[in-house]
């Protein structure tokens, strides 16, 4: 099956399983799989260092967030949260560019920056600004993305 045929597949049933609140295991399961053939092709291509970094990162389903990918230090790492219905309306270019956008954030210590900011700003402002400082960097980013342009 083509990956867009997967994508679409996976969002029909992430859709189904928003209305019945039933996640079931087979869901997570190819919906990881997806995910994992994007990580692939990033490791295999241009993204090497973006996909290793990606191999790394403990991953979970979260139906509750507002946006396609949230990333939240743990103590043994990361963890990278995934709405899948957010996620399966992109495109696979946007979601390597949303990889890279979660990774930017690491790298560049946004989750400390953010603790130290979020009692002298707004956290829209704090998020705002820290998107925007990485997004400039990062073609491929879905419309809604914030950018300096």
């Amino acid at each position: 099956m083509l990956f867009e045929d997967k994508r679409n597949n996976l969002l029909k049933q992430a859709l189904d399983i928003k209305e019945t609140g039933r996640l079931n295991s087979s869901f997570e399961r190819e919906f990881f799989s997806l995910v994992e053939s994007v990580v692939i092709d990033m490791l295999e291509g241009e993204d090497s260092f973006f996909g290793q970094f990606l191999v790394k990162i403990e991953r979970s389903v979260r139906f509750n967030i507002a946006w396609p990918l949230a990333t939240i230090p743990k103590m043994e790492g990361f963890k990278m949260y995934f709405n899948p219905i957010l996620f399966l309306m992109c495109d696979k270019k946007e979601m390597e560019a949303l990889f890279k956008h979660e990774i930017y954030h690491i790298m560049y210590g946004h989750h400390q920056r953010e603790r130290e900011l979020k009692n002298k700003y707004t956290t829209t402002a704090v998020n705002l600004a820290l998107d925007i400082s990485i997004n400039q960097f990062i073609k491929s980013l879905p419309m809604d993305s914030f950018k300096i342009e």
